[in-house]
């Protein structure tokens, strides 16, 4: 029995998906009772409509709390996977492995470079239909 407490005050095991699966049977247990009382109540209302709604409502809750469920055991398995990943002495770091061949820095993975194109001189002017040169088109209108 001290083991058994020992293990629930110490934080070197994880006690998430156990506390998850617990709380998915008690949520699920809630879920049967109050749709039964809600079953019964239409039932002895004469509330047929809400009498055929109720076991939809019922699966309804369940896929969602099914769902809820292993959402959280994912994101659980995600953080053991990433706390065993991170313990690992042997140049596994941070999710990322390195190339081989030894040089993760290759010429042929790097980015090209460009170059801007050659801006337009600022003296040309353009002509209009009439052949009148217009203002330069960097300057303000009106002036």
């Amino acid at each position: 029995m001290s083991d058994l407490i020992g293990r629930f005050l110490s934080f070197d095991e994880h006690l998430g998906r156990g506390l998850v699966k617990f709380a998915y049977f008690v949520s699920l247990f809630y879920i049967v009772v109050i749709h039964l009382f809600h079953l019964v109540g239409h039932l002895i209302h004469l509330d047929i409509g809400e009498f055929l709604l109720v076991p939809f409502k019922f699966l309804l809750w369940v896929l969602v709390l099914r769902i809820l469920a292993e959402f959280l055991m994912a994101v659980l398995s995600i953080d053991d996977h990433l706390q065993t990943a991170s313990g690992m002495q042997d140049g596994f770091e941070a999710g990322l492995t390195p190339e081989p061949g030894g040089q993760p820095d290759s010429p042929k993975s790097a980015a090209p470079i460009i170059t801007p194109a050659p801006e337009a001189p600022e003296d040309q002017q353009s002509t209009d239909d009439d052949g009148d040169a217009s203002k330069d088109e960097t300057s303000p209108p009106g002036a």
